[in-house]
């Protein structure tokens, strides 16, 4: 193959350079710039896609772990738990009015704990994020969660039960 194919007319074309296979982004950009010229009356001419002088290679090596699945998968089974705890009161909305005595509005509000204090805590677990890092933001994260979740199991009797699960759902 060769280097360079060049348009028969002056003006009318561009030159599209291919590149060997250790070029090969090069040459996809080169296309694409030929492309555009062709249908959009781009001028390729004025675009330096292969960049001359020295230039340096980037030699890091990029590690992969597998505990990277583990910690997804962590991170997805936290994510559906949370998920299954703020979606608790829409299924039994009419049992928990009958049993507790309450109204819609106290259903909201039990469903609404989760947004407000995330407005209330962000700024701390920001904070400990940035300070102690994902391992201890995690830890007690899940911890609060089993804590309220356990909260909500202590009693069924209507005033306590009022109290206890409106401390689970701001925990």
């Amino acid at each position: 193959m060769g280097d360079h194919l060049q348009s028969p007319e002056k003006g009318q074309g561009h030159t599209h350079v291919l590149a060997t296979e250790a070029d090969d982004t090069s040459q996809m950009a080169t296309e694409e710039v030929a492309y555009m010229a062709d249908y959009t009356g781009f001028d390729s001419s004025k675009v330096d896609l292969i960049p001359s002088g020295n230039v340096q290679s980037d030699t890091r090596k990029v590690i992969i772990y597998k505990r990277r699945w583990y910690v997804l998968a962590l991170f997805s089974l936290m994510a559906l738990t949370q998920g299954g705890v703020w979606n608790t009161w829409g299924p039994i909305t009419e049992s928990s009015e009958t049993v507790f005595k309450w109204h819609d509005s106290n259903i909201a509000l039990l469903s609404n704990w989760g947004p407000i204090t995330y407005i209330i805590s962000m700024f701390f677990f920001s904070w400990l994020l940035d300070v102690k890092g994902l391992r201890w933001a995690t830890l007690i994260t899940a911890s609060l969660v089993l804590g309220g979740t356990g909260l909500r199991c202590i009693t069924s009797e209507r005033k306590p039960a009022t109290w206890s699960l409106l401390g689970a759902e701001s925990i």
